[in-house]
């Protein structure tokens, strides 16, 4: 027998996704059970495979796996027939675990569970994954390798739909994320911040619950991110929240980290809610970015807190002149490698007005520099940021583009502010007026002296995503990303 794997993949779309080693033969089965049976014994008879892996989304075992999960049969099943049991899954799942990131194997019962103990050499179950095709499909080993995609396959296919009603609708400007700023208080006080530069009685307001719906309706964005200030220090943020969730809009709570063990009672982990937590460097160097001792252990250890219970939680890293490629790599390595967070975001500093210490905000020369040095050595494709490839680019300096205010809108307690989360040229009260009134055309490198040293993703980010799915190589190059 020869030491090849052969890979039966359904769709087109997922083989172009897959990435390939030598020894690997990839066979396309095509759709549906009369197909498959085809092609695999045909694959079988002419590869003379080692191993056979099924690749998909998913693999159509469960509704609860996500991709990258990996899947070691301890049965197979076919029409009906009297299941076959496998005696190497525990094995198989041993070696995957050795050759990738560590294993926590999951005993999946069945749809009507035998009497009885789960079948000699697997472990009792860590978690349940259900599977709404369990008389089809086997029982098994799920295998998480930890989070491999840059956004999440639901929240995919809901912008994926969203974009394409907006180009149906022939909406030219519409948000893809709405940056909501219930409060601008903040329990530290950092120097590169310009968001907390305002008199005593601004500090001390609140938006309202209903307010804040009420905005995020209007707009119809399919995602927001809470800001601020710090956004815990809100008495209703979890109410917020979780009527967000409820109206199937993708939540990412930014935080310094400060409060969020403390609030995680208020919080259910969902497929719809993300922390986002505020880590710019490692212990030293981030508690000096936000000149307060002790607040890197905090952040980290309600981090780990978070993750016990069941949330996603991502990071958000700012890089300023003081950053060389050794510390973004030190500090992406700690995020991506020993915390595990889910996803990381990364942005150079932007220069805001009000911030009082300008004199560490990098030019787009210096920025793409470090982006390029920190990214070599397969360091970009290693890291689960949580970014299009074209925005990657567009900070290395391979592609250049301008940006889109209008696609990363905020709405704080002054309103729609004008033109984007960074500047504020005034405020309109509704999104429509936001867009309708604001001259969008002022805007943008070489339109604007703020914007020409602006690289920060809520203006360039929805550029790329709006180029990759205009795109069917960006497409692709997207797919591929998220492995």
């Amino acid at each position: 027998m020869t030491q090849s794997l052969l890979v039966l993949v359904p769709l087109r779309v997922e083989a172009s996704a897959l990435r390939t080693a030598p020894g690997w033969q990839v066979l396309r089965t095509g759709m549906g059970p009369a197909r498959a049976r085809s092609a695999a014994a045909r694959g079988l008879a002419l590869a003379d495979p080692a191993a056979v892996a099924v690749v998909g989304v998913c693999a159509a075992v469960s509704p609860g796996l996500r991709p990258g999960d990996v899947v070691c049969a301890s049965e197979v099943r076919h029409d009906g027939a009297e299941p076959v049991e496998t005696d190497r899954a525990e094995l198989l799942a041993a070696a995957v675990s050795r050759r990738a990131a560590p294993v926590r194997p999951t005993h999946r019962p069945r749809r009507h569970p035998r009497p009885g103990p789960p079948p000699p050499g697997l472990p009792r179950p860590h978690r349940v994954v259900d599977c709404d095709h369990a008389d089809r499909h086997p029982r098994a080993l799920a295998a998480r390798a930890g989070p491999t995609v840059s956004v999440p396959l639901r929240q995919s296919l809901t912008i994926g739909r969203y974009l394409l009603r907006q180009r149906m609708h022939k909406n030219d400007k519409f948000p893809l994320l709405v940056e909501l700023e219930p409060l601008y208080q903040c329990n530290l006080a950092c120097s590169f911040c310009g968001k907390i530069q305002h008199p005593d009685h601004i500090l001390k307001k609140r938006m309202p619950v209903e307010t804040a719906l009420a905005a995020i309706e209007e707009s119809g964005a399919p995602m927001v991110s809470i800001a601020g200030g710090e956004p815990l220090v809100h008495p209703e943020v979890d109410v917020i929240a979780r009527e967000l969730i409820k109206r199937k809009k993708f939540v990412y709570l930014c935080t310094n980290g400060i409060l969020m063990k403390k609030k995680l009672d208020s919080f259910e982990p969902s497929p719809y809610f993300a922390w986002v937590v505020h880590l710019d460097g490692m212990r030293e160097r981030h508690d000096q970015f936000v000149e307060r001792e002790g607040t890197f252990d905090k952040a980290v250890d309600a981090i780990h807190e978070a993750k016990r219970r069941g949330f996603r939680v991502n990071t958000n890293t700012t890089f300023l002149t003081t950053d060389t490629p050794k510390t973004g790599r030190d500090v992406l390595d700690f995020l991506n490698d020993e915390l595990e967070v889910d996803q990381m975001m990364i942005s150079p500093a932007y220069a805001y007005e009000k911030a009082p210490d300008q004199e560490h905000f990098p030019g787009v020369a210096m920025a793409r520099k470090l982006f390029s040095e920190a990214f070599a050595d397969g360091n970009r494709k290693r890291w689960r940021l949580n970014h299009t490839p074209l925005f990657l680019d567009f900070l290395e300096g391979k592609v250049d583009f301008q940006c889109t205010p209008w696609g990363i809108p905020s709405y704080s307690i002054f309103g729609w502010q004008r033109p984007c989360y960074l500047m504020a040229d005034g405020y309109t009260q509704t999104y429509q007026e936001l867009i309708e009134t604001t001259d969008w055309s002022k805007y943008g490198r070489g339109n604007d002296p703020r914007c020409d040293n602006c690289m920060a993703h809520c203006g360039y980010e929805p550029t790329a995503v709006l180029a990759a799915t205009s795109s069917l190589r960006e497409t692709l190059r997207a797919l591929v990303a998220a492995r």
